[in-house]
């Protein structure tokens, strides 16, 4: 009767292991895809303004060389990445999703960088549409 309780402990010890293992997968894994915390120093502080005809982004990047920040052009969304070398060994990457009120293609995008401030517009393009 004993080697009955020490096998069923074995094996609700073997299944918690089990579990435990594929939570901290699942953990692990969702913490990867969550975008930075807004106020964390791993997000770029960015100010966005509709004026209609056109989408403006202003994001601050004090001290960064300009060929260290990429945008990439999602649906309905903008990323910044801005890679930083703290040394030879040791880099931080750096990104801010943007969501953008409308549908745009990249010909619609308009960059510039000066003074640590990058200066994004998007261009809003509108049709009339004729009605018979």
């Amino acid at each position: 009767m004993s080697d009955h309780k020490s096998d069923e402990g074995k094996s609700s010890l073997g299944y918690h292991d089990v579990m435990r293992s594929i939570d901290d997968f699942f953990h692990q894994t969702y913490r990867r895809f969550q975008p930075p915390p807004l106020f964390s120093q791993s997000s770029i502080p960015v100010r966005t303004t509709d004026e209609g005809d056109a989408f403006i982004i202003q994001a601050e990047l004090p001290g960064i060389d300009k060929q260290l920040i990429r945008l990439e052009s999602l649906p309905h969304a903008l990323v910044i990445r801005v890679l930083t070398e703290v040394s030879s060994e040791n880099r931080i990457e750096k990104e801010r999703y943007i969501s953008v009120p409308f549908v745009y293609n990249e010909s619609d995008i308009k960059a510039s960088y000066q003074n640590g401030l990058l200066h994004i517009t998007i261009q809003r393009k509108r049709q009339q549409i004729s009605i018979e």
